[in-house]
């Protein structure tokens, strides 16, 4: 069945834009914000967040650039509002971290990176925090349990959303090392989060140290093991992950797969284990597999595997195929993605020629 990507049936509001999001209707969140025409300031940069959002998510980088110009400057005295704890921006967080990120969305890493680590300091002076740098003494603020008021603690976890943005940048430019400094800060801070640990032995993986990543694996199920609960499904899930990535780098594509496979037994819609069963196929020269693996999990779970990367994967297999139904099936996979996949899926992933 299709899933619904109508704004017919989205009441007016934020509860309509939020269930529109969630459609993927991102034209519609557009087309609904569109000149944020209400009385109130704060409503208006509540839709501004939302028009900007839906122009970043449907790939429409000058657009939103333009939109922040008349915005104009976010400090400005008319963005501040009194309150019993002195003056206090309008501006939801959302609009400042778009506008940090930005300019990393239209290839300019150097800008981006400066206007993510001026966000940073903002965060930690809003906190009351000492400057962030993972090569001093100040990484180790906040690593230590204590007590936070409230406001802290939202600065607080809005510094490590910022910091999590810098380990993805740096991730995606196989700055590795810059990436994993910044993580190991994280991990300073948050030394029990068992996906924070997995992350760190994915980029080991990816530098080739399979040994620390072995051991951050282990750290993990020790994690999981302290709590008195038995693990749940999403906890077995993340070891399985962990263990099948491992196996995988050693070359065992028989065991790795196992793993995968017993993800997607109680999962058929994981998109990352789907991905990796048919990747470990591949590896095991069965191309074939691979592809009915993907072919078969695509059209069961179209709201969850409908991805660029599963798409992209996808038509790499055929791609390899020697089949000269190859061209075809791509013709008819973009064809039937374009009618289930939500606005902000870059269907051009698909090589139809």
């Amino acid at each position: 069945m299709q899933r619904p990507r109508s704004s017919i049936d989205a009441p007016d509001g934020t509860q309509g834009l939020q269930r529109l999001a969630t459609q993927g209707c991102w034209k519609a969140v557009l087309e609904r914000t569109k000149g944020y025409k209400v009385a109130s300031e704060d409503d208006r940069l509540t839709l501004a967040a939302w028009h900007l959002f839906a122009l970043a998510k449907l790939r429409m980088y000058r657009e939103a650039e333009s939109a922040f110009n008349g915005l104009g400057d976010l400090d400005a005295p008319h963005y501040v509002k009194q309150s019993p704890e002195g003056p206090v921006s309008r501006v939801p967080f959302v609009l400042l971290s778009l506008k940090a990120q930005l300019p990393l969305l239209m290839n300019r890493p150097k800008e981006g990176v400066q206007a993510l680590h001026d966000l940073l300091h903002y965060c930690q002076s809003k906190a009351g925090l000492q400057p962030t740098s993972f090569d001093s003494a100040a990484a180790e603020q906040g690593a230590s349990d204590h007590v936070e008021s409230p406001a802290t603690a939202l600065w607080s976890r809005r510094q490590e959303a910022v910091v999590g943005v810098l380990v993805n940048h740096h991730l995606r430019c196989r700055e590795h090392v810059v990436a994993m400094k910044w993580l190991a800060w994280l991990l300073r801070r948050r030394r029990k989060d068992a996906r924070l640990v997995s992350q760190m032995g994915y980029i080991q993986l990816m530098v080739g140290d399979t040994a620390a990543a072995a051991l951050s694996f282990r750290q993990v199920a020790a994690l999981l093991a302290d709590n008195s609960a038995q693990p749940d499904q999403a906890q077995r899930h993340l070891m399985r992950r962990n263990q099948g990535l491992l196996k995988f780098v050693e070359q065992d594509y028989k065991g790795a797969l196992q793993e995968f496979e017993a993800i997607l037994k109680e999962s058929p819609g994981d998109a990352v284990a789907c991905n990796n069963a048919a990747i470990c196929q591949l590896y095991a020269c069965n191309l074939k597999g691979g592809l009915q693996q993907l072919e078969h999990s695509l059209a069961g779970h179209p709201e969850t595997l409908l991805r660029e990367t599963v798409l992209l994967n996808l038509t790499s297999m055929y791609n390899l195929s020697s089949s000269a139904a190859s061209t075809e099936a791509k013709k008819k996979l973009g064809a039937w993605a374009a009618s289930f996949a939500s606005d902000d899926v870059n269907l051009a992933c698909i090589q139809a020629s």
